[in-house]
């Protein structure tokens, strides 16, 4: 075996793109096969060679290399067609109906896609070559139990939407170099209660986008080993819980209404995050938020939303946790929701690195990063400091504040009060608190509750008239 890098087979070509009529020859970088050892050029060649000649000819390396599924709804011949392809020349073959059937004739492509004029072509010379779309159709009506193998998965990069067959009993465990699957789809109308469940989706390892939208009977769904994936469509679909990988180029995210378990882990590429018809319910059903260096997730909507439901039948967020690290928000002038994240709501949704939750306990939860505000309180600053060390608040502006007591006519402090005072320094009963306030220069004091008292003696009775600002 040759393990050191040999001599590329030629020393350069010329390199047209800056000049016509003068071309240069590029040295540092070779065309298609032109780099590596011959040993790994020639294992190459051979294995695409063997593939092509296999495809032709119905050979068991293309034949045994497949894809599987059954249809799960009625497709007449219009609508029978598969469009695929291979990241090689490939005389692309499909197999539909009775797959016990061995009598049965392998379907090849008839029409391949012509880029230049955009347009389909028929086929002439059989094969097709690599990265060509082509068209394979059935020649029959399809039943609703008939089952689809296509062929050549190991090469293949496409197989087009199969929306159009309600796939059930899906297996791509073969096709290694995958990179688009669809199954679902968003448009009005369009339900498919078959597919419960995809096989060999941890072998697609370039899997880059995935539509799984109106699967109503499709619970769960792990992407964890589809590092590259770039696109996830789940809206409308059954999905509880959709594992994504820890890190990647995640772009695009589309959840369905009954997601509970939103985890997204440094996933900084994001762009797009949609939560289905969270507009009208609220994130209802989300009872896990764990974000981690991941940009333009609601998660000010989705803590809100989670923490201020809480009833005798939804726990929010002290279901499932909350961890959110490297949060970025800018708040404007309301502090509503840094309020929330002290308030008793908040404990009890601690989660750890490792994901581990303890129902019923009284932890705050883990959340890191940055929150500006223009204006915020001494005591909810520090507050917040005191709760979560590694969250960075800066505000413009920090309103100083000041202890005030209230004393009976002998000096003791009074020792009750039933209201204390909201962000806006007005009498509230969300906000009990102490005789102590802390209050701001020049804010107006909201007095306890308690009336001073005052034994009468030998010349007056005295009764309380007010406290002196």
């Amino acid at each position: 075996m040759i393990l050191k890098y040999e001599t590329p087979w030629t020393e350069g070509y010329l390199d047209y793109s800056q000049d016509t009529a003068n071309p240069t020859i590029s040295t540092d970088e070779y065309k298609y096969l032109q780099r590596g050892t011959r040993t790994a050029q020639k294992a190459t060649f051979m294995k695409q060679r063997s593939m092509l000649l296999a495809s032709k000819y119905d050979g068991n390396e293309f034949k045994q290399d497949k894809i599987t599924f059954r249809a799960g709804t009625l497709v007449n011949q219009a609508n029978a067609i598969i469009t695929l392809t291979a990241n090689q020349k490939l005389y692309h073959g499909v197999q539909f109906g009775d797959l016990n059937d061995v009598s049965k004739v392998t379907r090849r492509a008839v029409s391949m896609y012509d880029a230049d004029n955009d347009t389909w072509v028929p086929v002439t010379t059989g094969w097709i070559p690599e990265f060509v779309p082509c068209r394979v159709q059935n020649i029959g009506d399809m039943g609703n139990t008939d089952g689809i193998e296509i062929y050549g998965a190991s090469v293949l990069n496409d197989i087009g939407d199969l929306s159009r067959f309600h796939p059930y009993q899906i297996d791509v465990g073969k096709a290694i170099n995958l990179k688009k699957l669809i199954i679902g789809s968003a448009a009005t109308g369009f339900s498919n209660t078959s597919t419960t469940k995809i096989d060999g989706l941890n072998s697609c390892s370039l899997l880059e986008e995935i539509n799984v939208c109106n699967l109503k009977n499709l619970t769960s769904l792990s992407l964890v080993n589809n590092g590259f994936i770039k696109k996830v469509y789940a809206t409308g679909s059954g999905l509880n819980t959709l594992s994504l990988p820890r890190g990647g180029i995640l772009d695009t995210i589309a959840y369905g209404e009954n997601t509970n378990d939103i985890t997204i882990i440094n996933q900084s590429r994001l762009t797009s995050f949609t939560y289905e018809n969270s507009e009208t319910n609220n994130y209802a059903n989300v009872t896990r938020l764990w974000i981690e260096n991941t940009p333009n997730v609601p998660v000010k909507d989705i803590i809100t939303a989670r923490l201020t439901s809480l009833n005798s039948n939804d726990e929010g967020l002290r279901a499932g946790g909350l961890r959110v690290v490297g949060i970025d928000l800018n708040l404007g002038s309301d502090s509503a929701f840094l309020q929330l994240l002290v308030s008793d709501l908040a404990k009890g949704t601690y989660l750890t690195a490792q994901g581990g939750h303890i129902e019923g306990g009284t932890d705050y939860p883990t959340i890191t990063g940055t929150i500006r505000i223009t204006q915020i309180r001494r005591s909810l600053y520090n507050k917040l400091h005191e709760i979560y060390p590694e969250l960075t608040v800066i505000a413009n502006k920090i309103d100083e504040e000041y202890e005030v007591k209230y004393y009976n006519y002998d000096g003791t402090t009074l020792l009750f009060t039933d209201h204390g005072t909201n962000e806006d320094y007005v009498k509230d009963p969300a906000f009990d608190i102490d005789p102590i306030t802390n209050a701001p220069y020049l804010a107006t004091i909201c007095p306890p509750d308690g009336i001073p008292t005052k034994p009468a003696d030998a010349q007056y009775k005295y009764k309380f008239g007010l406290y002196n600002n």
